[in-house]
Parts: structure tokens; sequence; C-alpha cells
């Protein structure tokens, strides 16, 4: 089932790792432009690695994009002194180039948002049960079949029988039926 949910209205704060993040709310106007930059970033590196790494990279970048869009303003993040980092573009492609923070927030920021996306876009199976319109059959058949004459080929054999033994040709005879001269 597709479920609708209310979009987002402004920024919302989350507390993530001692820190405190406020993302903008993603729209489709942010994830196209995310793709575009994406695409533009990994494809130097098609055909030099495999296409599953390809796929990876794609994907990371992807993130990385939406996150570095949505990303609006932070509190409690600093640099390597621990001196209070302004949050512009290049403090945030800092961010994410730590691995464990950029997990944090594509699991937080872009993962909800991809598997809503993903919800509408792929086949899946049918629930389970029925619709309330089916109709439901019967359990039973109402009454058995009735038997038809016996006509044409009999039964094949159901056990097993012994293979017949081929005929033993007689001597000086071709397998043309020629006699010999």
């Amino acid at each position: 089932m597709l479920k609708l949910q209310k979009t987002a209205t402004g920024p919302e704060w989350a507390d993530l790792m001692g820190a405190r993040f406020c993302f903008a709310p993603l729209t489709r106007a942010m994830a196209r432009r995310a793709r575009v930059a994406a695409a533009k970033a990994v494809e130097p590196q098609r055909g030099k690695i495999s296409d599953v790494e390809f796929g990876e990279a794609l994907g990371d970048a992807y993130s990385e994009e939406l996150i570095v869009a949505g990303l609006v303003d932070w509190e409690g993040v600093g640099d390597a002194e621990g001196k209070p980092l302004a949050c512009t573009e290049e403090s945030k492609r800092l961010l994410v180039a730590d691995p464990a923070c950029f997990d944090r927030l594509d699991a937080h920021y872009v993962l909800p948002f991809a598997l809503r996306v993903a919800e509408g876009n792929a086949s899946r199976a049918s629930p389970n049960g029925t619709g309330a319109g089916a109709r439901r059959a019967r359990a039973t058949a109402g009454s058995s079949a009735k038997p038809r004459a016996k006509t044409g080929a009999k039964a094949a054999p159901t056990a097993s029988t012994p293979a017949k033994r081929p005929k033993a040709k007689k001597p000086g005879r071709s397998s043309r039926g020629a006699k010999p001269s």
C-alpha cells in the first residue's frame, strides 16, 4: 500500500552523534539536482570500476549531494581544535567525508526518502489474502466427475517390464538381406 505523508513545511532539527542538525524538507527539485550532480561526479569512473562499484559510488554521491543541500544549520560541530564550525558548503563536505558521519546522516535524512520513492517504483508481490471485491471460490466440488466410456488405446503398464531381447541374426547374411554369391 502506498502511504501518503504530509510534506514537512519547514526545517526539522535532529540530535545525532552528540550534535544537532537542521535539515530542510527533501523536495523533488532537490532530488533532481542531486541526481544530476551525482552523475557528473562519478561519470569519470565509468568503465574503470565494476558496475556494482559504479552503482555504489553513484548512490553515495547522490546521498552526499542531498545531505549537503538539505543541511541548513547545526549546533555542536567543531573543527579538530574544538572551535565551532559554521555550516558552510566546505564544512558540510568535510562532515560527509567522514564515513561514520556520512552513514548516520544518510540513514537519518536520505534513506527514509529513498525508501518512500522506491515503494512506488518496484513491482511487489500481491498482498496475502483476497481483496474485498474478490469472489470466494467453493472449497470443494459439488459432485464427483462422471466416468467416461472406455475408448481408444489401452492403459500403459504402471509396473516396470523386462526389456525384450533382440533376435539374433543368422550368420552369412548381410544387413540388407542380399544373398551371398
